[in-house]
């Protein structure tokens, strides 16, 4: 059979498929409505996986990236944090991992005042070598070190997202020294991360804050042995 003829033979199955559907409007829309909801559920499913399993972590060397997590020994299926103590005790004691940094599981809703309007912003603690870590280097300014950390009396820094610097401050060329307070304790702007980051992503929001994806604070963790 030539391609003519294959063409009117799908042409005609075509029209038949048609008319047979028209008469029967209940079977139509059950069966539009199968294929609606079957093609949903794919793309769901699909960008779940994609995001947690396919899309590698926008980070360098995302490869050799870990994520340790404490688990009783009675309860294997119960998961805890680390502290900074156990911090310590990891890089005194371990020998597995080259290098390890702890940071708050989610980004908690905070109150901040002193520049501006006073509004609620996601806050995450994380420890000075975390961005270093992730290959990140600041679009403005610079985290301090742990080292040049414990130097500094009373060491406040925050690293403000990229798209909170441009929202709330208007891109203000000399944010970094300015200072403001998030749920009455004092900060300071230290650095603005890269445009787009966000260290686990957008669906770990939590809160009512009104921040929008990437819109976050990060401080140092510093001398909180409870954990950040």
């Amino acid at each position: 059979m030539d391609t003519i003829g294959l063409v009117e033979t799908l042409f005609q199955d075509t029209r038949f498929a048609f008319r047979m559907l028209r008469k029967s409007p209940g079977f139509t829309c059950v069966a539009v409505a199968s294929v609606a909801i079957g093609i949903g559920v794919n793309t769901t499913v699909f960008s779940a996986l994609n995001a947690v399993l396919l899309r590698p972590l926008p980070y360098s060397k995302s490869d050799r990236l870990v994520v340790v997590l404490n688990s009783p020994l009675k309860q294997r299926q119960a998961t805890f944090g680390f502290s900074l103590a156990d911090l310590v005790h990891w890089r005194k004691h371990g020998s597995v991992l080259e290098q390890m940094e702890i940071t708050s599981w989610r980004a908690e809703p905070n109150a901040l005042s002193g520049a501006g309007t006073p509004e609620r912003v996601r806050v995450q603690y994380v420890t000075p070598g975390l961005f270093p870590l992730l290959g990140v280097t600041p679009f403005m300014g610079r985290v301090l070190s742990e080292e040049e950390q414990v130097r500094v009396k009373d060491y406040d820094g925050a690293a403000i997202s990229y798209e909170f610097w441009q929202r709330h401050f208007a891109g203000d060329p000399k944010i970094v020294g300015r200072t403001f307070f998030v749920d009455n304790a004092p900060a300071t702007a230290v650095a603005v991360l890269p445009r787009g980051f966000d260290l686990f992503g957008s669906h770990r929001r939590s809160g009512r804050s009104n921040a929008k994806p990437g819109e976050s604070t990060y401080r140092a963790c510093r001398g909180k042995v409870g954990g950040c």
